[in-house]
């Protein structure tokens, strides 16, 4: 079986972001007078304290019922948009490794898809790293809320971005073997920023002329159960 790692349900966490409606008292301005944290630094609790949704050891739904009042509605939408890592980074040439970024393109990247961002580019490592950073510490230290985000690539053969790349297991039968590839490409990513991989596919390969067969294992339903 592939190696999976666990994430949070973004399915259910997008719905809570636009379903979610507060109820609390409003003042004659239409701002709520009841809350904890000031609306000015929705980052922090008005006596000092560490809010729920920055602790690690909460649960999954006392963060987010923590978290979803802080939000305005342009950060949640942010929130459900898939940026990209071009946003900020020259990523046009696979051999130049410029580490230099647009600061612009960094803020307005992030303000509007902030969310989620792809980062499958055939670039130096040194440079996805350096870009990966300069987002995530950008989101973690000069944004309200402080949210980091799912830098994310591919893995269907092993890891997009220059990583290994393997032949099509699916003829090997082997379940333990592609579960060993899964795991590289798992291992190749995580150490480069990459915390979401696409794979594998779950489509079956019984139209060539479909753009995409190229990324899936075999046509065979029965087999391909048991290799993913």
């Amino acid at each position: 079986m592939v190696v999976q790692r666990k994430f949070v349900p973004l399915l259910s966490l997008a719905a809570a972001f636009l379903l979610f409606e507060s109820t609390a008292a409003v003042n004659t301005f239409g701002v709520r007078d009841d809350l904890h944290f000031s609306l000015e630094a929705r980052g922090n609790n008005k006596d000092g304290s560490v809010p729920v949704y920055k602790d690690p050891n909460a649960s999954i739904e006392d963060r987010v019922n923590d978290l979803l009042p802080r939000m305005t509605l342009e950060e949640k939408v942010s929130q459900l948009i898939q940026g990209d890592l071009n946003g900020w980074m020259n990523l046009t040439d696979p051999l130049d490794n410029t580490l230099v970024f647009n600061q612009t393109g960094l803020e307005e990247m992030i303000r509007l898809k902030g969310g989620s961002i792809w980062a499958g580019y055939l670039t130096p490592h040194e440079k996805l790293v350096y870009a990966i950073n300069v987002g995530q510490h950008y989101l973690m230290e000069n944004t309200t809320l402080g949210i980091p985000a799912l830098f994310q690539s591919e893995g269907l053969h092993g890891f997009t971005d220059n990583g290994t790349i393997f032949p099509s297991l699916a003829a090997s039968f082997d379940t333990e073997l592609v579960s060993q590839v899964a795991g590289v490409a798992a291992d190749e990513a995580e150490g480069l920023g990459i915390n979401h991989m696409f794979a594998p596919v779950l489509d079956l390969s019984r139209e060539l002329r479909w753009g995409r067969v190229e990324e899936n294992f075999l046509a065979l339903a029965s087999v391909f159960c048991r290799l993913v």
